[in-house]
């Protein structure tokens, strides 16, 4: 995971966020400064997410068939959440012969609260988003001279033992640092669903750029509660 680069420069990809409690969807690529549209809250996402798309479009004068990209965020999250925005994803990618590529929920987290903080070289990023029933999925990046980058495996972490708060000076990005840590006093970050959408457009520029975009295979938390019935 790395900031900005020149390499991805011309390349219109478009950001879906639908993996929290709030949604967005972001243009990067039709100008100087990304564009983003709020989906509003989590039981509408799954019948805004293309009217938006295609609003969003029209308002930077481009069409669907002029992406290179679409990069939606995987998870873990909600679970009807994720699987609303990987199918959008997979639905214009295939209606419109465009690549498609999973970004993960705590990638998009540091690197929203990367753009939005502006935290020095060597400061730590921890991503924390709540998934509800006591726990929390938590990673912790590096900040290097290009960005965010990973620093070990994403986790998760009952709230009831959330383990030694993270080093002064570090950044906290998502919902879930409030509740492993409330007494603690990290500079917090929570993204809403613009900024998400944004941070996974960029995410998915940069893998494009790269040749190296993941395909958009959810990541759950934790397994469905449904079961199939046994015959």
């Amino acid at each position: 995971m790395s900031g900005p680069g020149h390499a991805s420069d011309g390349l219109l990809v478009l950001g879906i966020d639908t993996a929290s409690a709030h949604g967005g969807v972001a243009l990067v690529g039709a100008g100087p400064e990304p564009r983003a549209r709020d989906l509003g809250e989590r039981g509408r996402h799954a019948e805004s997410v293309v009217p938006a798309v295609l609003a969003l479009l029209a308002e930077a004068g481009r069409a669907v068939a002029d992406l290179d990209l679409v990069a939606v965020n995987v998870g873990p999250g909600s679970f009807t959440g994720i699987r609303v925005g990987v199918a959008a994803a997979l639905g214009l990618s295939e209606a419109a012969g465009i690549a498609a590529a999973g970004v993960r929920c705590l990638d998009i987290l540091a690197r929203a609260c990367y753009d939005a903080t502006s935290p020095p070289i060597g400061a730590y990023i921890v991503s924390a988003a709540d998934v509800r029933r006591g726990e929390v999925v938590l990673a912790r990046y590096r900040v290097g001279p290009e960005g965010p980058v990973s620093e070990d495996e994403e986790r998760l972490v009952p709230v009831a033992e959330p383990g030694p708060p993270p080093p002064a000076g570090s950044r906290v990005a998502g919902d879930g640092g409030e509740r492993l840590w409330p007494e603690s006093d990290p500079v917090r970050y929570v993204p809403e669903g613009p900024a998400r959408a944004v941070a996974a457009a960029r995410l998915g520029k940069e893998a494009l750029a790269a040749g190296a975009p993941e395909a958009p295979v959810p990541r759950y938390a934790r397994a469905a509660d449904a079961r199939p019935r046994r015959r």
